[in-house]
Formats: C-alpha cells, sequence, structure tokens
C-alpha cells in the first residue's frame, strides 16, 4: 500500500433490540462473538476484486480471468501446507501419473479444461502479434500445475528459512529456477508435437529433483526428510495432587 494512503482500522460490533427491563440503562445487548474489523486499505482490495469480477462476468476476457485466477493460486500456496516433505513427494509423484493418463490416455482434461469457462486457468492469446489482447486462440495453464509445484518450493523456502543459513535460500531458488526451465520446457514440447502436454511430466522431475540432488550434495537429506512445516506441540500433563488431610485445620 502507498506510504501517502494512511490506513485506519475500523471495528463493527453488532447487537440486538431487548425490551426495556427495570433498571437497564439501555435498550440494546451486545451480541458475543459477532463483531469484525477492517482496515482502509481492505476497501482497495475489495473494490478491485469487484471490478475484476464484474469485468470477467461481462466480458470473460482472458486478462480478469488471469488476474483472478493468479489471486487464488496465491491464497492457495499461502495457506495449504504439507507439513512434510515426503507428504509433498508423494502428492507430486501421485499427480505426476495422473495428470499423464488423462491428458495422454484419453480427451477429457483438455476437453473440461477448453470448455469449462471459469478461472480455474491461465491463458495467453496464441494470435497475441496479430490481434493484440483480443486474441481468441487461447493456450492455457491450468490452476494445479500452478498451485501444486507452489506448495512445495513454498515450503523449500520455509525449510530454507529453518536451517538459518546467512541470507541463502539454496533449495527455494533451485526449485524455483526448475520450475520455470520446466515450464519453458513444456510449451516448447507443445510446439513441436503439436498435441497438448500433461505439465507435471515436467515439473515433478524438475521440481523434485533439483532440491533433492543439491540436498544430497551437501549432505541435508537427513534433515529434509526430518523437517516438519507445522511442529507438533508438545502438552505436558501437569499431575494434580490431592491435598493432604492431615495439613488441614481441624
Amino acid at each position: 500500500m502507498p506510504k501517502f494512503i494512511k490506513n485506519m482500522r475500523f471495528k463493527f460490533e453488532f447487537s440486538r433490540s431487548l425490551e426495556r427491563s427495570e433498571g437497564s440503562e439501555s435498550d440494546w445487548n451486545l451480541l458475543d462473538n459477532v463483531d469484525f474489523s477492517i482496515e482502509s486499505k481492505d476497501f482497495i482490495g475489495t473494490g478491485l476484486g469487484i471490478f475484476l469480477g464484474t469485468w470477467y462476468f461481462f466480458s470473460g476476457h482472458w486478462i480478469a480471468n488471469n488476474c483472478i485466477a493468479v489471486t487464488v493460486a496465491i491464497l492457495a500456496i499461502e495457506f495449504i501446507r504439507l507439513n512434510k516433505f515426503v507428504n509433498g513427494i508423494l502428492l507430486l509423484c501421485g499427480l505426476f501419473v495422473y495428470d499423464i493418463f488423462w491428458v495422454f490416455g484419453t480427451g477429457i482434461m483438455m476437453a473440461v479444461a477448453k470448455n469449462l469457462d471459469i478461472p480455474i486457468k491461465v491463458t495467453f492469446p496464441r494470435d497475441f502479434l496479430s490481434n493484440g489482447l483480443f486474441g481468441k486462440q487461447l493456450a492455457l495453464l491450468g490452476l494445479g500445475d500452478i498451485v501444486i509445484p507452489g506448495i512445495f518450493i513454498a515450503m523449500l523456502l520455509r525449510f530454507d528459512t529453518r536451517l538459518g543459513r546467512k541470507n541463502s535460500y539454496t533449495y527455494f531458488y533451485s526449485g524455483y529456477i526448475a520450475y520455470i526451465v520446466a515450464i519453458i520446457m513444456t510449451f516448447v514440447m507443445m510446439h513441436v508435437f503439436k498435441h497438448a502436454q500433461p505439465a507435471l511430466l515436467y515439473l515433478v522431475p524438475a521440481c523434485l529433483g533439483a532440491p533433492l540432488l543439491i540436498a544430497f550434495v551437501n549432505k541435508d537429506l537427513g534433515a529434509m526428510f526430518k523437517y516438519e512445516d507445522i511442529p507438533e506441540i508438545k502438552v505436558q500433563s501437569q499431575e494434580i495432587k490431592a491435598p493432604d488431610e492431615s495439613k488441614k485445620d481441624n
């Protein structure tokens, strides 16, 4: 938020009307747990969201679609956590097989992606040079191909932070660069074979292989597999001892 815009916080509390009773000073009773706070910056976000939603609803333009889709992807990456790297590896490997089967084995995946007109994909016009922003021949990338590897790469960043090595984000950058290279490879293969490609076919080996190989070289594999994104909270039980009856006053 720009510094010249002052951010203010507002708090709203809800109450209900009551019949005035004897000795009561107010006709209103505050409702428990029915209040919320909002900041002035939230009005900007709300206004922008309404604008994008309205624009997409009436035009279906690919820029509005992409703004909404990327917002959903960012929120998903921020809030979804896998806790352990083993969970991330199993998830990516499972979706690797799933994506290959549904793209190469059947045409269902592409049919759904093309015909389902909701912002669950990022699109870009292939005829941009000839038709500009109003191109109709759209290339697409499903949100799953962004969110799933993104969750794993975000965990790599938190792992780097946990290691506490000064100004070192080795595993995050390795996963991030691997993702970019794999995405480029996906579009190259689409152009070469003139056929839809399962992005996870390239993303999974790259996003898993690069950080795991570096962890093996740096001898961090043990620390990586022991790492927990959401550490368990150990609650120590306190023994309640009964008071000694002999100490009671008679």
